[in-house]
């Protein structure tokens, strides 16, 4: 199975933090559990997601870039997905 597991990295565009940066920081710790995020700001935000976003495409690993809805872009991906029943 696992040659079946593909990498697909999510991240977001500039303008979709700016746009919902408040909702970003308010999941920010949703699996974590982080007790301060006090340092999640909207610059670290942008400067993190553009680094690993640009660094996934010099690798050559396939990006999916979040602009609109989060739960359509992730559906849409998993829809675009062989199925294997």
């Amino acid at each position: 199975y696992i040659a079946e597991i593909k990498f697909v990295c999510l991240a977001m565009t500039d303008e979709y933090i700016r746009r919902h940066i408040d909702e970003i920081t308010a999941h920010g710790s949703d699996i974590e559990k982080r007790l301060d995020d006090s340092f999640c700001t909207k610059d670290m935000l942008l400067l993190e997601n553009r680094k690993y976003r640009e660094g996934f495409l010099q690798a050559g690993e396939r990006v999916e870039l979040i602009d609109g809805e989060y739960a359509e872009t992730v559906n849409r991906i998993v829809e675009e997905l062989p199925h294997n029943v």
